[in-house]
């Protein structure tokens, strides 16, 4: 009974995914021709070895911010230096860094202290950092 029950959740999972236009498995089909049960079931591909060393992510699953986030995602920066996230050699490096959400208390506060301006709800507004020559 486990078997068939889990076989029928496996085929209506299919046919959902089949009727969801963006789902990575529906545009994996989309893209090569060849039904979801015949994509690989890794992104892994030994003939793009060459391609980079990896990739770090740190994030929190609960969406509550915190500091440990930031400590944990600096530690990962430096022990991929070698990727020129160090800011070594300013010609090279491929822009390894952290993406943080924007701290919308933060810029209200600021943009009412530096500027006496009152910020739009949230999300209706961008903060954008412009560097010039």
């Amino acid at each position: 009974r486990r078997a068939a029950a889990l076989a029928t959740t496996s085929a209506s999972r299919h046919q959902l995914l089949r009727c969801l236009p963006y789902t990575t498995e529906r545009i994996l089909e989309l893209r090569s021709g060849r039904p979801a049960h015949e994509q690989p079931k890794t992104v892994y591909d030994p003939s793009r070895e060459t391609e980079n060393c990896g990739v770090g992510l740190v994030a929190s699953l609960k969406s509550i911010p915190s500091r440990r986030v930031v400590d944990d995602a600096d530690e990962m920066l430096v022990r991929m230096s070698h990727r020129g996230g160090c800011g070594c050699d300013p010609a090279s490096g491929d822009g390894a860094g952290m993406l943080f959400g924007m701290p919308d208390s933060f810029m209200r506060t600021k943009a009412q202290e530096l500027f006496g301006v009152e910020l739009p709800p949230q999300g209706d507004y961008a903060v954008g950092n412009v560097s010039f020559p």
